[in-house]
């Protein structure tokens, strides 16, 4: 049941995430019009006007965090499917928590979840640095740095279960 309550609450972290991405987008597009339009007034100095159109890079950015959301729910739902759950089960885990099979008894399966669930981790966290380090470098602000960070906290969160999971299944493995 903890396992449950664990991977409940990522879930929920992960959408409430989600929901303040699509939120920054709409704010950051807002602001960059905004910006943007000031760059072409006559009193602009032209040092200014030569900075880039930051719709653009924050698009681009924004395409590529989703693409790591999008990674997680798809490896999520391979986890789910593998683990003998529904099609329905595990497309939408939050309505059926309660009658979601977590773990798999085949050790081979189990190991395999394990291994994917690390690589998707990792890869979906070096994504989201690059993007945090794209974002800042090109355009030289930090307002999206808030949305990268907390991205990451919620990818680290999920590591302490899965570590928990790791060292269960090594005493297991010892016994």
């Amino acid at each position: 049941m903890n396992n449950k309550k664990i991977f409940l609450s990522f879930n929920i972290l992960l959408l409430i995430l989600f929901i303040t991405t699509i939120l920054f987008i709409g704010i950051f597009i807002a602001w960059t019009n905004n910006y943007n339009s000031k760059l072409y007034e006559e009193n602009t100095p032209q040092s200014i006007k030569s900075i880039i159109d930051w719709k653009v890079s924050y698009l681009t950015s924004f395409v590529l965090i989703f693409l790591s959301f999008l990674i997680i729910w798809v490896s999520q739902f391979a986890i789910l499917i593998t683990n003998d759950n529904g099609f329905l089960k595990s497309l939408l885990p939050l309505f059926f928590i309660n009658k979601l099979s977590l773990h798999n008894l085949d050790t081979k399966r189990e190991k395999r979840n394990l291994i994917s669930l690390i690589s998707i981790l990792s890869i979906v966290m070096i994504l989201s640095l690059i993007n945090a380090w794209f974002n800042i470098y090109a355009n030289k602000i930090q307002l999206s740095f808030i949305i990268y960070t907390l991205f990451i906290a919620v990818i680290l969160i999920l590591y302490i279960p899965v570590a928990f999971q790791l060292k269960i299944n090594f005493k297991k493995a010892l016994i």
